[in-house]
């Protein structure tokens, strides 16, 4: 591209920034604004002419650009989308201009940074892709060239890597559109994203792979792997390393990703901890303060021990529910937020507030009025006069109501069904045919399927040629049909062929399939068989492993080959998050981990999974939330007359709580 040529009829090219394999960066001025503000214009090639790929592309293009926009909207510290243009056959982005430098300038090779520095960078970056992961986006490219530093220190990430695609479609002999190169780059890149399934914690290596080379000044590519276990080799290149960073470090580069943190939210919190606190009055301290005060006159003396017991009391005790409040009680129903908005009710009216509790959508109104619609990827589903449409986070309806059932959005992609047909005296329509549309409301996988799920892992569980109308009964009372499942990909290639009695969503890279009636399977991203079982199991992998029944009728957990991890000796068992499983014996729950030993003995009513660091617990009528350890976090709440709690897990950061008859919102305290 020629410096002083002008893109789009708007874009005047002032500079190169940055050329790769995937396109080219330019500082360019937009002369259509006073003042000519700069701007970043990012020029991406396809490397395939060939009309089939540019189709996808194209797609591809215009379902990034939603994803870019709604990022660049709802997060502050992602470069705002400005404009995208299609140019004699290439492709444009216009993007806001960070002014600043990339991290690359604070991380130079033999420079060691101390650990108090790197745990305050790490923080950072994995506060400002938190709200990325919230959304349910990888980034996918993660480096320190990817991370800008603005001239007031705030950091942005940049280059998402996902529309990066677009450059490295091809066609393979069969006809089927393929990536020619992984998106990532080598040594910030864990295994299964190198494989094209990255995940939620191949962000998370990246990120910690940039930490070691913070401790270190070793460039990630130059450090070297355990043969056997593939793991990076690098404690012995930062010998002054604490054991807590080193172990978390290690946590967030494992080889494989179900044994990393999850997402930057559960990494982000195990992070925290490791902050130095300022010091809590100890019992020794205590105990020499009194003895100072014994000099004291009797009455000098009880007044300042009260106060001294009431300044230990205040950092000891869990915190009370009025402290914690981030929007006071006030609705009559409350849900969890999602995509940073929650849907209210007052009286007759639904509206949904933002976390600071300003009304963002005022009187939404809906079919049925009785369940408000739930935000994921920044549109949620609502159903109108009878048919289902989306609006975004304003309230405008940006997919009109024509789909007779919607499914969530997931990977940019939503399941909708149409041409669906009435049940006689039910009120539910069944026999229509099933595919996923973009955030635009076009078809990216055409209506052909008799069933479609959500994607995850990149695939979505698809039904073929058996009856519709069987299947959706048997979706909906179990009727014992013979099933015709498989996956397609985000194209819509079928990845995986058409030919199990039942399948489910993918989750750490594997999913469970029915191979008979009494046999599940679990299969990899490519459909290869990884291990089965002769066992009842729950639908999906947790932290890499699945809730089985055993044949004593107890559960435990099995591994991806299907061997038990956990052997089967629980009364009830949930799945595992954040590292933990809440599981009951003798009507008592606790939690274990991942070895199956216990961290929180069993001793509640009722225990609910982990969820950003706290578990909702129920004990002797009383409701509260605990820590990992088993620690109450807050004082309990009296559960009301049907004997449920008055208040929710956590979700982005936010848990609705019932006072006085009105629900609210209180904030994690662990986020302080």
């Amino acid at each position: 591209m020629i410096v002083g040529a002008t893109l789009g009829n708007r874009y005047r090219i002032l500079q190169p920034l940055g050329s790769g394999g995937f396109g080219d960066t330019y500082l360019a001025e937009d002369s259509h604004l006073p003042d000519h503000p700069k701007c970043v214009v990012k020029h991406l090639k396809p490397k395939d002419s060939d009309p089939r790929v540019i189709e996808v592309v194209q797609r591809l293009f215009r379902q990034e650009v939603k994803t870019l926009y709604q990022l660049g909207n709802q997060y502050e510290y992602i470069p705002k989308l400005f404009a995208h243009f299609e140019e004699n056959g290439q492709f444009y982005l216009v993007q806001e201009f960070i002014d600043g430098h990339d991290l690359s300038v604070e991380l130079t090779p033999g420079t060691q940074l101390s650990e108090e520095k790197v745990i305050q960078l790490l923080l950072e970056i994995l506060s400002v892709l938190e709200g990325v992961h919230r959304s349910n986006i990888i980034h996918r490219d993660l480096k320190p060239q990817n991370i800008m530093r603005r001239r007031d220190g705030q950091l942005f990430l940049i280059d998402f890597g996902a529309v990066k695609e677009i450059s490295a479609l091809t066609i393979d002999p069969q006809g089927q559109t393929k990536l020619t190169i992984s998106i990532g780059t080598r040594g910030y890149c864990p295994k299964e994203q190198a494989g094209g399934t990255p995940k939620l914690s191949s962000d998370i290596y990246a990120v910690g792979m940039i930490g070691i080379e913070a401790l270190t000044g070793i460039s990630p590519q130059a450090l070297p792997e355990d043969l056997m276990t593939g793991e990076i080799i690098w404690r012995d290149r930062a010998l002054n390393v604490s054991n807590p960073l080193a172990e978390l470090l290690s946590t967030m580069v494992r080889y494989h990703f179900s044994e990393r943190y999850p997402s930057a939210i559960e990494a982000h919190q195990a992070l925290i901890k490791l902050v130095p606190k300022p010091k809590k009055t100890t019992r020794k301290l205590k105990q020499k303060i009194i003895a100072a005060l014994a000099c004291l006159s009797p009455v000098v003396y009880f007044f300042v021990a009260f106060v001294a017991a009431q300044i230990v009391n205040y950092f000891t005790s869990p915190a009370t529910i009025e402290s914690l409040i981030a929007i006071q009680p006030q609705f009559d129903i409350a849900y969890d937020f999602s995509s940073g908005l929650a849907a209210v009710k007052t009286g007759k009216q639904w509206n949904y507030v933002q976390k600071n509790g300003n009304v963002a959508i005022s009187n939404l109104k809906f079919d049925g009025d009785i369940f408000a619609p739930r935000f994921s990827e920044g549109l949620a589903a609502i159903k109108l006069n009878g048919k289902w449409g989306y609006i975004d986070q304003s309230g405008n309806l940006v997919v009109q109501p024509k789909f007779d059932t919607s499914g969530d959005f997931s990977d940019g992609l939503a399941s909708v069904e149409i041409d669906a047909k009435p049940v006689k005296g039910l009120s539910i329509s069944i026999g229509g045919k099933w595919g996923h549309i973009n955030r635009s409301g076009e078809f990216i996988i055409q209506p052909k399927f008799n069933y479609t799920r959500e994607f995850s892992n990149g695939l979505a569980v698809v039904e073929g040629s058996a009856s519709p109308t069987s299947n959706e009964l048997f979706e909906l009372f179990g009727s014992d049909v013979e099933k015709n499942r498989g996956y397609v990909d985000k194209t819509g290639n079928l990845a995986i062929p058409l030919k199990f009695k039942n399948t489910y969503p993918f989750s750490d890279e594997l999913a469970v399939v029915e191979l008979d009636s009494q046999t599940k399977g679990f299969i990899d991203t490519k459909g290869n068989l990884i291990g089965s079982v002769k066992l009842e199991t729950s639908d999906t992998f947790h932290n890499g492993l699945l809730m089985a029944k055993g044949e004593n009728n107890k559960k435990g957990y099995v591994d991806k080959t299907g061997r038990w991890a956990v052997q089967p000796k629980f009364d009830e068992a949930s799945d595992f998050y954040e590292g933990l499983a809440a599981v009951k014996i003798n009507d008592k729950w606790g939690y274990i981990n991942k070895d199956g030993n216990f961290v929180v003995q069993t001793q509640f009513d009722n225990a609910k999974d982990l969820s950003e660091g706290l578990a909702l617990v129920k004990k002797e009528n009383k409701c509260s939330y605990i820590n990992t350890s088993g620690k109450f976090i807050t004082q309990a709440l009296d559960v009301d007359k049907n004997g449920a709690c008055p208040m929710s897990s956590f979700s982005e950061g936010l848990a609705s709580v019932k006072i006085n008859g009105k629900w609210g919102y209180i904030r994690n305290s662990l986020n302080k």
